[in-house]
C-alpha cells in the first residue's frame, strides 16, 4: 500500500515537472522563432516558398517521430524477450502509470507501419488528419502575419486565445476553471492590451492586419482544444500520434506548395532559398516548436500553453522595440508586469479536483458522434477547403498586401518628424544612359545624375576604350543602336551575378567620375534606362511604385504608342507599313517562344510597339527581361517592337493579382525623332522628355535643367528644414480652435451683409 502511494506521488510530481519544463521550452522556442521569422526576411519577403518550408519542417518532424517510435518499439521487444513488463506511455489524465504485461501485447514484434496502424485506431487517424489541416491553415497564414507586423504584436494578439481556450475547455473538455483562474485570464488580457495600445496613438496596425491575426486566434483555439482531446483521449504513444499528424502535415503542405507553383510562376521552388542560414533556422525552429507544443498538450493543458505564449508576448514586445525600432511605452511596461503576475496566479490557483466516474465517456465523444455518418465527406471537404484557402492566401492576400503598400518615397520631414533626411528615389537603382553617337564630351553633364543613383552605366560606341572586354557594370561599347536591349540584359545579369567588376578599367572609371571603390550589386533594386539627350527629374518620381515596370506612352505621329495588336494596319507608326516591317521579326520570335514552351503566357499572333527611350525594370523581373532579350536579339528585332513586346509578355505572366497590370505608363514630353525644341517652361514642368538640343543656339533650356539637377543633387543626404508655413499653419489652427479669430469672422459677416444691402438699393 505504501509502495503504491509512493508511486502515485512520484508520478504526479514527475507529471507536473514535465509540464513546467515543456512550457519553459515552449517559451524559449517561441521567442526565438518570433524574432527569426522577422529577421529571415529580405525587404519584407521570404526568399523561400512558405508552404514548401512548412512541408520540409513537417517531414523532419515526421522523421523524428518515427525514429522515437521505433526506439520505443525496440524497448518493448527487449522487455518482451526478457519476460518482464513495461510501462506504457500514460496520459496526463492518469493518476498512476498503466502497467501491462508484454505477453499480452505483441505490437513490438510487428513492423513499424503495422504497429503504428494498431497503435492509432481509424477514428483517431481521422482526428489527426483534421488537426493537421488546422495547423496547415495556421502555419501558412502566420508567415504572412510576420511580413506585415512585428513579432511582439503578433504574439500579443495571438495570446488573446487564452480566454477563448479556457471557455471552450469548460464546454468540450469539461475542465473546471476556478474563479481566480478566470480573473487571472481577464487580467492577462488587459495587460496584453496595454502593451499594444496607447491613448495617444491608438493601435499600431490597421484593421486588416488585426483581422488576419484574429483569424489565427480562432484557428489556434479550435485546434488547441481538438489537439488536447485527441492526445489525451487516445491512450496511444505520443510518438505514434505525432507521426500520423506530421505525415498528414507533410502531404497537405506539399500539395499546397505544388498548387501555388502552378498558379504563380514566381513561387520559389521547394529547395530554393536555403543557401541562407536564416532560412535553415526557420525550418529548424518550426521543427522544435511542433514537438514542444505537443509535449505541453500531453503533460499540461491547452490553457497553460496559451499562458506560456502570453509570457512570450511580453518578451517579444521588449525585444521588438530593441531590434525593430518600435516604441516602448510605459503602458507596455505595466502590461508586461500584469502578464507575469496573472500567469503566476493562474498556475497557483487551480480548480479543486473532483472524483471522476468509473465509466467516463471522453468529453468530445458525444460531439464526434454527430458527424460520424458523414466523416469521410466532411474530411474531404475540409481538406479541399484548407488547400484552397492556403493557396489563395499566398496568391491573393500576400500580394494584395504588398501591392497596397505605400511606394518608397522621399523622406519628408513634415510627414514624419523622425525622418528628415532627403533621399533619392533611385538610391538603389542603376541608371543606364545610352549614347548612339560618340558625344562623350557631355559626360560631365551626365555626371550630375550620379548623386541620385546607386550606379551609373554609360553605353555608347567605343566608349571608354573597353572593346577588349566588351562590357562591365559601368560601361559598354555596343556599336549598334536598334538592339541595345541586349546590353541592358547583360548589365542586369552582372547585377544578379554580383561579379560585375571583372576586367574593370580603374583609370577609365575614375576619369568618368566613379569612385575608386567597387559597390556591391546586391542592393540594386532596379534599372532605369534613358537616352543621353533626354531629361529626367529624379526627385519627381518619389511617389511612384518601383515594384512595377515603367514604360513611356505617348500618342504622337512620330512615336510608336505603347499598344499591342495582331494586325500592323492597326498602328499609325510608319515603320510597320513602309517596307521595314519590324513586326515580322517580333512575331517570328514569339512563335518560337511558344514552340519551345517558354514559361510565359504568350499569344503567338500578338506583337507590341512602344517608344523605348525611357523605361524602368524592377530587379524582380531581371531574369524575365534577360531571357526574352536573348530570344528577340536572336532575330535582331527592332528595339521599339522588341522591348514593348517583352514588357507585355512579362506583364501578362507576372501579375500579382489577375486583372491588375504591373506596368505604369508614363507620358513624356516630345518624341523620338522630331526636331522640336522644348522651352525652359516645358523642361522644368515635365519630369521627363526628349530631347535637349545641346547644339542649338538657345541653350537656356539645357542650362536651366542642369542647374536644377545640380541643385537637387546637392540636397541629397541633407536634413530638410521644416518650412515656415508648417508652423504658421499649426499656429493658425490652434488660434482658430481657441476662438481668437471669431472677431475676424464677425467683421467679415457684417461686411457681406452691407454689400448685399447695397445691391438691393442699387441693382446696377
Amino acid at each position: 500500500m505504501l509502495q503504491h502511494r509512493l508511486t502515485n506521488n512520484v508520478w504526479a510530481l514527475g507529471q507536473q515537472s514535465a509540464g513546467f519544463v515543456a512550457a519553459l521550452a515552449l517559451i524559449a522556442i517561441q521567442v526565438g522563432i518570433g524574432l527569426l521569422m522577422k529577421i529571415a526576411q529580405n525587404d519584407g519577403k521570404y526568399s523561400f516558398s512558405v508552404p514548401g518550408s512548412i512541408a520540409i519542417s513537417e517531414f523532419f518532424k515526421l522523421s523524428i517521430a518515427l525514429a522515437l517510435y521505433s526506439i520505443q518499439l525496440s524497448q518493448r521487444r527487449e522487455l518482451q524477450l526478457g519476460g518482464g513488463e513495461y510501462v506504457s506511455l500514460p496520459t496526463s489524465n492518469s493518476a498512476t502509470p498503466d502497467i501491462e504485461k508484454v505477453s499480452g501485447d505483441n505490437r513490438g514484434e510487428k513492423g513499424l507501419l503495422r504497429s503504428l496502424a494498431d497503435e492509432i485506431p481509424l477514428e483517431a487517424r481521422r482526428g489527426f488528419w483534421n488537426l493537421a489541416l488546422f495547423y496547415a491553415l495556421i502555419n501558412n497564414t502566420i508567415f504572412i502575419a510576420y511580413e506585415v507586423a512585428d513579432p511582439g504584436t503578433i504574439s500579443l494578439v495571438r495570446s488573446t486565445v487564452t480566454g477563448l481556450t479556457a471557455f471552450l475547455s469548460t464546454i468540450f473538455l469539461e475542465r473546471k476553471i476556478s474563479n481566480l483562474q478566470w480573473l487571472a485570464v481577464a487580467f492577462q488580457l488587459c495587460g496584453l492590451a496595454l502593451t499594444q495600445f496607447s491613448t495617444g496613438s491608438g493601435a499600431v496596425y490597421s484593421l486588416s492586419v488585426y483581422a488576419l491575426l484574429f483569424f489565427q486566434v480562432f484557428l489556434s483555439a479550435a485546434s488547441g482544444i481538438f489537439n488536447e482531446s485527441l492526445v489525451k483521449d487516445e491512450g496511444a504513444s505520443l510518438h505514434a500520434q505525432n507521426a500520423v499528424l506530421y505525415f498528414v502535415g507533410t502531404l497537405v503542405n506539399l500539395v499546397i506548395h505544388l498548387a501555388t507553383c502552378v498558379f504563380s510562376p514566381t513561387e520559389p521552388g521547394l529547395l530554393t532559398g536555403y543557401n541562407d542560414i536564416r532560412s535553415v533556422l526557420v525550418i529548424l525552429s518550426n521543427v522544435l516548436i511542433g514537438l514542444a507544443i505537443t509535449a505541453v498538450y500531453k503533460y499540461a493543458d491547452a490553457v497553460i500553453k496559451c499562458l506560456a505564449t502570453g509570457i512570450t508576448t511580453a518578451l517579444l514586445v521588449y525585444l521588438s522595440s530593441l531590434l525593430f525600432a518600435l516604441p516602448l511605452t510605459f503602458g507596455a511596461f505595466v502590461g508586461t508586469c500584469i502578464i507575469f503576475v496573472s500567469s503566476w496566479a493562474y498556475m497557483r490557483n487551480p480548480a479543486k479536483a473532483t472524483q471522476a466516474p468509473a465509466m467516463q465517456v471522453a468529453p468530445l465523444s458525444r460531439y464526434k458522434n454527430l458527424f460520424q455518418r458523414y466523416t469521410n465527406y466532411a474530411l474531404l471537404t475540409f481538406t479541399i477547403f484548407t488547400i484552397w484557402v492556403s493557396v489563395q492566401t499566398r496568391l491573393y492576400v500576400n500580394h494584395l498586401a504588398a501591392d497596397d503598400t505605400e511606394p518608397i518615397t522621399i523622406v519628408e520631414a513634415e510627414e514624419n518628424a523622425n525622418l528628415d533626411i532627403l533621399e533619392s528615389p533611385f538610391s538603389k537603382t542603376l541608371g543606364f544612359i545610352r549614347w548612339n553617337s560618340p558625344h562623350y564630351e557631355r559626360i560631365p553633364l551626365a555626371e550630375k545624375y550620379r548623386p541620385f543613383f546607386h550606379t551609373l552605366h554609360y553605353s555608347g560606341p567605343n566608349i571608354s576604350n573597353i572593346d577588349d572586354i566588351g562590357q562591365n557594370l559601368t560601361h559598354d561599347a555596343f556599336q549598334g543602336s536598334t538592339e541595345v536591349y541586349l546590353q541592358v540584359a547583360e548589365t542586369m545579369q552582372m547585377i544578379l551575378d554580383g561579379d560585375s567588376w571583372a576586367g574593370f578599367h580603374q583609370q577609365d572609371n575614375t576619369a568618368h567620375g566613379n569612385t575608386t571603390s567597387k559597390p556591391s550589386t546586391s542592393d540594386i533594386e532596379g534599372l532605369l534606362y534613358w537616352h543621353f539627350d533626354a531629361w529626367v527629374h529624379p526627385l519627381e518620381f518619389a511617389s511612384e511604385d518601383r515594384r512595377k515596370i515603367w514604360f513611356n506612352d505617348v500618342s504622337r505621329p512620330q512615336n510608336p504608342s505603347f499598344d499591342c495588336m495582331t494586325d500592323p494596319t492597326q498602328s499609325l507608326w510608319s515603320p510597320l507599313h513602309d517596307g521595314r516591317a519590324f513586326h515580322v521579326q517580333a512575331l517570328a520570335t514569339v512563335e518560337k517562344l511558344v514552340a519551345i514552351g517558354a514559361p510565359y503566357r504568350i499569344d503567338q499572333h500578338l506583337f507590341c510597339t512602344g517608344w523605348a527611350d525611357f523605361y524602368y525594370i524592377p530587379r524582380e523581373f531581371f531574369e524575365d527581361y534577360i531571357y526574352l532579350a536573348l530570344a528577340f536579339h536572336e532575330r535582331l528585332t527592332f528595339h521599339e517592337v522588341a522591348i514593348a513586346t517583352m514588357i507585355h509578355i512579362i506583364d501578362e505572366s507576372r501579375r500579382r493579382i489577375p486583372g491588375r497590370s504591373i506596368i505604369s505608363r508614363f507620358p513624356a514630353w516630345g518624341s523620338c525623332c522630331a526636331g522640336e525644341e522644348p522651352s525652359v517652361r516645358e523642361v522644368m514642368f515635365h519630369r521627363m522628355g526628349h530631347k535637349l538640343h545641346y547644339d542649338a543656339e538657345n541653350q537656356l533650356p539645357v542650362e536651366a535643367f542642369y542647374a536644377k539637377l545640380d541643385r537637387d543633387g546637392r540636397m541629397i543626404g541633407k536634413e530638410i528644414p521644416e518650412p515656415h508655413w508648417v508652423k504658421e499653419k499649426a499656429d493658425r489652427e490652434a488660434n482658430w480652435r481657441k476662438g481668437t479669430n471669431m472677431t475676424v469672422i464677425q467683421e467679415s459677416s457684417e461686411r457681406d451683409e452691407k454689400i448685399v444691402e447695397s445691391e438691393k438699393q442699387d441693382p446696377s
